[in-house]
């Protein structure tokens, strides 16, 4: 194990999955943050079962939405333009996708 973590980080560029669950940590923390504000920062208010459902619809949406337009196949090596509008535009299917469902 040790060693075929030390052959993927001790190439040049990260692989394209790296990116992509770096993306999805991402997303997953932001959704904590802002379900956290919904609450006013009140952690007496949590409703774990209502978050959880609503976390197992929004990483798998999103999951399929990166797999889909791939906005972190540039982003190590050649960030453009170009890599910034798909994930814009990834970022605006999955909020589209939320809303359509009423999340």
């Amino acid at each position: 194990m040790k060693n075929l973590l030390k052959t993927y980080f001790s190439k040049r560029f990260l692989p394209r999955w790296i990116i992509l669950i770096f993306d999805l940590a991402v997303v997953s923390v932001t959704f904590l943050f802002a379900y956290m504000l919904r609450l006013n920062l009140d952690f007496i208010q949590i409703n774990y079962f209502e978050e959880t459902y609503h976390f197992l619809i929004i990483l798998p949406l999103f999951t399929l939405i990166y797999y889909l337009i791939k906005p972190y196949s540039g982003v190590i090596r050649h960030s453009t333009l170009k890599d910034a509008s798909s994930l814009f535009m990834a970022q605006s299917i999955g909020f589209t996708s939320l809303v359509g469902i009423n999340l």
